[in-house]
């Protein structure tokens, strides 16, 4: 294995699916490796404006994040990842409200998969998981402030 760049082709590619490129909206992306598969939900990195938008209404319970949190906890493929705060400023708060509030960004992934890369109801699961996470998906986009370049 070549690696780094003396590496002639990619060992990973993966492809996203966004409202407009590089304007502060989340995507659904999909990944593939020699390691397996994965996709998830989110952004890459979502900006601090972004941020105290999405924990605004996760504090004033806001029936956007209910959805949210609701749909996100009715499935099980995907997981909020991401950078923590490593010690929380949302102490006083309950659990569920910190899981999101204590994300310095959000993503919602699978982890890699390598017993579905060749899956035949591979594109079935993707598109299940998907729709489970919409509310999310909803949640982030009317949070996101929009930048323009």
């Amino acid at each position: 294995m070549i690696t780094g760049d003396m590496a002639v082709f990619r060992e990973y590619i993966w492809g996203s699916f966004v409202r407009e490129k590089y304007r502060g909206y989340p995507s659904y992306w999909f990944a593939v490796s020699p390691g397996g598969v994965e996709w998830g939900m989110g952004w890459y990195q979502a900006g601090t404006a972004t941020m105290n938008a999405l924990r605004e209404k996760v504090l004033s319970d806001d029936p956007e994040w209910i959805a949210a949190d609701r749909a996100y906890r009715s499935q099980a493929s995907l997981t909020i990842t991401g950078e923590r705060y490593k010690k929380s400023p949302f102490t006083q708060y309950s659990d569920e409200k910190r899981l999101w509030l204590d994300q310095r960004n959000n993503t919602l992934e699978t982890g890699l998969m390598p017993e579905l890369t060749f899956s035949d109801s591979l594109a079935e699961l993707i598109v299940k998981d998907f729709k489970a996470v919409a509310p999310v998906y909803k949640y982030f986009v009317n949070s996101a402030v929009r930048w323009e370049w």
